[in-house]
């Protein structure tokens, strides 16, 4: 079961500044553009917006540091 199946509202989806999200997939090339670029400097400096917003995720967020983390070695692959 997938949370977002059953999410009305879906604010984590809906929050990403470039719409990575679809109900067919996840536009990861254009996230790590994004992100790599000047304006998504909040998204790798702090983690994913969408990650942040989800009501679901709150429960098992990572701090901030260790989403940056994540962040930096996306742009490494």
């Amino acid at each position: 079961h997938h949370p977002c199946d059953t999410c009305t509202d879906k604010p984590c989806l809906n929050s990403c500044p470039i719409g990575a999200f679809t109900d067919e997939a996840y536009a990861y090339p254009a996230c790590k553009s994004y992100v790599g670029s000047r304006a998504g400097q909040a998204c790798f400096s702090n983690g994913c917006s969408a990650r942040q917003a989800c009501p679901v995720g709150k429960d098992y967020s990572n701090r901030k540091d260790h989403q940056a983390f994540h962040m930096q070695a996306m742009m490494t692959n």
